[in-house]
């Protein structure tokens, strides 16, 4: 209710609107210490007038003066917080988290940390792809603040930083519209990156023959190889207007390129690109036909041990013929890439015309092992995982190098979700219906049926597949 207070008009209410006013903060007063307090304004769609809203701001800060009870003013944060510390009043300590938050019983806002997780991660690896696009837009020539190819997915990566988008919060509707930009703008940066890494590569080669100096390790650390087999990888087709083929579909083990590549023995190089300022190892994977002889180099022609890995039928339920699927002979070639602080590595992947030192990537199988009493190690590095193959449960961590040994187990819980039409279970609010979790392990409700296992090992990597029901699994990769 606006404040109307012109003596002359019936609706005058300066008098009421100044009690609930005073009323109110004294209300807030009384679990406050000390004697200034803070009234926050503001709320979801609200000062969409902002003149209206100051307007009766500024009258009832000068009605509520005038009565003289308490004193009201615009301030700040740091002129709240000055006035506290001023006041000689010894506060509390407070230890213990702030969250989770919650406004009301069995209300807590602890749903936004998991809703919409595709959405979460799609921002977040937009978020490190423009990372990457701007440092290959100086390389380019610099920056252009004005129409350059960056500007859709800077606008969208920004946008998704509101609270109701990257929470996952909004509407359905305004969800797409998000993925919708970010996808329209990364169609943009690609372009950008593909002739960034192509100017990469061809001003590498040109110091090469030129200067017969190398780059410094910050930009390429290795150079293109000269030859007929590393000529023929690095003729890629232009698909997408540059030197560069891109993959935006590995999180379902989805690359057409790659695939074809290997079907029909088209050599490929492969640029890795690191924006992190320092060096980094990570693996590589990539969709082929598992059939394929491939072995795998890196820039400087040195064979790079590798592994074939048959796609789990998890993945594969993922994949459709009508996005490119080989879906019978479907796998992945793996190897492991060193790339240097904000640069690029080269790496060939031949699938013809083998040279003499080449060392052809291993072809490995998942092979079942649940249902035996027993147990079964997962070995990487430094770390060892045991699994029981009866139960397939994770049972134990050992850390190698300093033996330790650690109990260790992942369980998933389902629950219902409240649909109480006071605070049903949503977006924001993680509410359960009150019954017991349901226990997606046991499948058809058969309390001593244990979930399938799949052992992988190999030379790259050895992995373990759990299966708990048909919507839900987990591989664990050393």
């Amino acid at each position: 209710e606006p404040i109307k207070d012109d003596p002359t008009l019936e609706e005058y209410n300066v008098g009421e609107r100044v009690d609930d006013f005073v009323e109110q903060a004294h209300m807030l007063a009384r679990s406050t210490r000390g004697n200034d307090i803070m009234f926050l304004m503001g709320s979801d769609f609200q000062y969409q007038d902002a003149q209206v809203h100051f307007k009766n701001l500024d009258k009832i800060i000068r009605h509520v003066n005038e009565d003289g009870r308490i004193n009201a003013f615009y301030s700040t944060p740091e002129d709240y917080f000055a006035a506290k510390s001023g006041s000689n009043i010894t506060f509390p300590s407070k230890t213990d988290d702030f969250f989770p938050y919650s406004d009301d019983d069995h209300s807590y806002w602890t749903g936004y940390f998991t809703s919409r997780a595709t959405q979460k991660r799609y921002a977040a690896l937009m978020t490190s792809y423009l990372q990457s696009a701007r440092q290959l837009e100086y390389w380019l020539g610099g920056p252009r603040r004005s129409g350059s190819d960056l500007d859709p997915l800077e606008a969208s990566v920004s946008i998704l930083m509101h609270h109701d988008a990257i929470t996952g919060t909004a509407k359905q509707a305004v969800a797409n519209d998000y993925a919708k930009k970010l996808y329209k703008g990364s169609v943009r940066a690609t372009a950008l990156v593909n002739r960034g890494l192509g100017e990469l590569l061809a001003r590498q080669k040109k110091i090469q023959a030129s200067q017969g100096s190398s780059t410094p390790p910050s930009l390429v650390e290795v150079e293109p190889m000269d030859g007929p087999v590393f000529d023929s990888a690095a003729q890629l087709s232009a698909q997408s207007g540059g030197h560069f083929i891109q993959c935006p579909f590995l999180n379902i083990s989805l690359c057409d390129a790659t695939t074809s590549s290997s079907r029909e023995g088209h050599n490929l190089q492969v640029a890795v690109y690191n924006n992190l300022a320092q060096a980094r190892i990570e693996h590589v994977h990539l969709p082929v036909v598992k059939w394929s002889q491939m072995a795998v180099f890196d820039g400087q022609g040195k064979p790079v041990q590798a592994q074939i890995t048959p796609l789990s039928d998890q993945a594969m339920s993922f994949r459709t013929d009508n996005i490119g699927g080989y879906n019978g002979d479907s796998g992945e070639l793996s190897f492991v890439a060193e790339v240097p602080p904000k640069g690029v590595a080269v790496y060939y992947v031949v699938f013809k015309d083998f040279p003499d030192n080449s060392v052809f990537a291993t072809l490995v199988e998942a092979v079942p092992i649940g249902g035996t009493r027993g147990t079964v190690d997962l070995l990487g590095e430094k770390v060892k995982l045991t699994f029981n193959t009866f139960s397939g449960s994770l049972v134990t961590y050992h850390h190698i190098p300093d033996k330790i040994r650690l109990d260790l187990g992942i369980d998933f819980i389902a629950y219902n979700s409240s649909t109480e039409p006071h605070q049903p279970s949503g977006a924001y609010i993680f509410r359960p219906n009150g019954t017991l979790p349901l226990d997606p392990h046991r499948r058809g409700g058969d309390a001593h049926k244990a979930f399938d296992l799949e052992l992988v090992r190999g030379p790259v990597f050895e992995e373990m597949r759990q299966t708990f029901s048909p919507w839900l699994s987990l591989t664990t990769r050393l």
